[in-house]
């Protein structure tokens, strides 16, 4: 695995200008209201047609379809992110059977998708909100605590297999391959490429020019990380060398996002990574090559728009946001 310096330098390279393509259309086709106060990280189980959406008194389970209630998995606190565990067959993508949500408080549940409860709490050594993501290569779980810790769970026995303090952050976090973990630092003005195996800091990405990043996403097979800061700008950054060689500009306010592939189905976009802010933006990035990326487009939905979930089955997109006061999930599609 190529190491990384302590520091990454931002080189100042001339962007990389894709052509201008035709805009895909994203507009609200439908919004689910939620039981709770608040609504957090959301994930997607397509093949069983449900929502897991974190909130204050757990995780709420809709129906993708329709938004109608489904059940509740206690056990939590304050639940900040919930991911469902994606499961093979082959080479081929099979159902998801197992989930882990976490709280503000430093624990993290494992769940049965079939049975809808804990099968597992788990008490990790840091405090504060923390957020998961999954590692593919170690089929692992990794958990950030924003108060500074790092926790790898193995996703099959629900066991820490290591922990450790390390400077974290409060923007979202990212994984999937190399062993490293990409938590946003919006305090720091930096990306932060923390290693799961050694639990040390390989390195940190600066922004070129963004400030206060929060929004990642990971296109864990180019090695690509869309990194999208609060001021709007949108920096693309190759993990191999370490520096930004593409900017955008998005909304504005904080930023949540997901990377898909084929995300309006066969034949239209090779992949796409979406960005969700604060002021109502969602914003395509739109892969033309490994190396060449483009603004697909903007939409105005609604404002306050937090955390962002793809459906592969419908092509739709869900996201957390507030309706006169009350959380609800937005649905997206083209």
């Amino acid at each position: 695995m190529n190491r990384l310096p302590r520091v990454l330098v931002s080189c100042s390279f001339s962007f990389l200008v894709a052509a201008v393509l035709p805009a895909q259309t994203y507009k609200v086709i439908g919004e689910y209201k939620l039981p709770g106060a608040s609504a957090k990280g959301l994930a997607v189980d397509s093949d069983g047609r449900r929502l897991f959406v974190a909130d204050g008194d757990g995780v709420a389970v809709l129906n993708a379809d329709t938004g109608a209630a489904v059940g509740t998995i206690s056990g939590l606190k304050g639940a900040q992110d919930v991911l469902l565990v994606p499961e093979m067959k082959d080479d081929e993508k099979a159902p998801s059977v197992k989930g882990f949500a976490s709280d503000a408080d430093g624990h993290v549940i494992a769940f049965s998708l079939a049975e809808m409860k804990p099968a597992a709490t788990i008490k990790l050594d840091g405090s504060g909100p923390t957020s998961l993501c999954y590692d593919a290569d170690t089929k692992t779980v990794e958990a950030v605590s924003a108060g500074g810790s790092l926790a790898t769970i193995d996703a099959a026995t629900n066991k820490v297999l290591k922990s450790g303090r390390i400077v974290a952050g409060t923007g979202q976090i990212v994984c999937g391959n190399m062993g490293h973990v990409y938590v946003a630092d919006p305090a720091a003005n930096v990306v932060h490429v923390l290693n799961h195996q050694t639990m040390k800091n390989d390195g940190d990405f600066p922004m070129k020019t963004g400030s206060k990043p929060t929004g990642l996403a990971l296109d864990t097979r180019g090695r690509r990380l869309f990194v999208t800061c609060e001021d709007g700008t949108i920096e693309i950054i190759d993990t191999d060398a370490g520096f930004t060689f593409i900017e955008l500009k998005g909304g504005t306010g904080v930023a949540h996002e997901i990377f898909a592939w084929l995300p309006q189905g066969k034949g239209q976009w090779k992949a796409a990574a979406f960005v969700a802010q604060e002021d109502g933006t969602l914003s395509g990035i739109r892969m033309n090559a490994f190396i060449n990326y483009s603004l697909g487009g903007q939409y105005k939905l609604s404002p306050g728009l937090g955390s962002v979930a793809y459906d592969d089955k419908t092509h739709h997109l869900f996201l957390t946001s507030m309706n006169s006061g009350s959380p609800v999930v937005v649905v997206a599609a083209y």
